[in-house]
């Protein structure tokens, strides 16, 4: 029993910029950390999932382009030889 007994603590909000499943706790009970330090690690595979899938829609839509311009060849050599 203490008759002077107190406790002193700070308490802070942390809130993270992108959502995700924690992989990592960089940092213990009660540890001290500093702004900037970091104190989990969340899981890329879902970003690293949703990067490929951008990547592919971006081959496709390179794809098509290049399906176009065969296109547009294609008719600038038809009127060529109808010219002729």
């Amino acid at each position: 029993m203490t008759d002077d007994a107190f406790v002193e603590a700070r308490r802070f909000s942390v809130a993270a910029k992108v959502s995700g499943y924690v992989s990592e706790v960089a940092v213990t009970d009660n540890q001290h950390v500093m702004a900037g330090d970091v104190i989990l690690k969340i899981d890329p595979r879902d970003y690293q999932i949703a990067l490929e899938q951008a990547n592919g829609q971006v081959g496709v839509a390179s794809a098509a382009i290049r399906a176009v311009v065969a296109q547009i060849a294609a008719g600038a050599a038809a009127i060529d030889e109808a010219k002729a």
